[in-house]
């Protein structure tokens, strides 16, 4: 997150500066009185974010409900289920994450695809139920302009995937151009597919290290915009073992 707000023109000007040492004041004093200066408290940073935090509904009451509108723009937001349960429900809330997000406006989204999951049919349906005044071409043209999807089937092209993703969003954010200036919306559905097509478990496997630089990447690609990112992770169960000859 950005330095909070006085830090930096606190410590670069001189004639301000707040380590300056004061007339008869006490090391104890000076470091309380810098501390005060510079510190921020958690309510005050609770309010700066409340203040312009913004939310892509999902268009299902209990979902905007439980999310106290829908998906924060600037944070990622984690869908978890168990293993075995809910991967397809977890993929229904993405489709319907995308649809409402292009069908309201002409916001962009991406859905990164790591477990064939995504269903072209499914979202034009999605659509249709949600936006029915709208002509089916127009519709339609939504689906071709409006949405990107990446089959990115490992973590390896997974990360680069969303290295992509930021690139983008730098050019757009330097010319005010181009698709990605219009991205709201960031789909990764599911993150735990690589993990389980890669061998995570096994002794020596980069998977790990490849995961823990995707979830240091999805947050600063959230944060410095209007972007929602919004992540799958539904364990997959390990296969059962054949039942033992009577």
């Amino acid at each position: 997150p950005p330095p909070m707000p006085g830090l930096v023109g606190s410590l670069s000007s001189p004639e301000a500066h707040p380590l300056q040492p004061r007339r008869g004041e006490t090391p104890a004093e000076a470091a309380a009185r810098v501390f005060d200066t510079l510190a921020t408290t958690a309510a005050d940073l609770a309010r700066r974010r409340a203040d312009t935090a913004r939310h892509l509904p999902f268009g299902v009451r209990d979902a905007d409900a439980l999310l106290a509108g829908g998906i924060a723009t600037g944070e990622v937001c984690e869908i978890v289920g168990a293993g075995g349960l809910g991967s397809s429900i977890a993929t229904e809330l993405c489709l319907v994450a995308v649809a409402q997000c292009v069908g309201s406006s002409d916001a962009h989204a991406v859905y990164l695809d790591t477990s064939l999951g995504f269903r072209a049919t499914r979202l034009y349906e999605l659509l249709r139920e949600r936006f029915p005044a709208q002509p089916r071409e127009a519709l339609k043209a939504r689906l071709e302009s409006q949405v990107r999807v990446l089959h990115a089937h490992g973590l390896v092209p997974l990360t680069e995937a969303v290295d992509g993703v930021a690139s983008e969003l730098a050019v757009a954010a330097a010319s005010g151009v181009g698709w990605a200036a219009k991205l709201k919306l960031l789909i990764v559905d599911s993150a735990f597919a690589p993990l389980h097509a890669e061998r995570i478990e096994v002794p020596g496997s980069l998977a790990g290290a490849q995961m823990a630089r995707l979830q240091h990447a999805l947050r600063p690609l959230a944060y410095p915009g209007e972007l929602a990112a919004l992540a799958t992770t539904v364990p997959i169960p390990p296969p059962r073992a054949a039942p033992e000859p009577p």
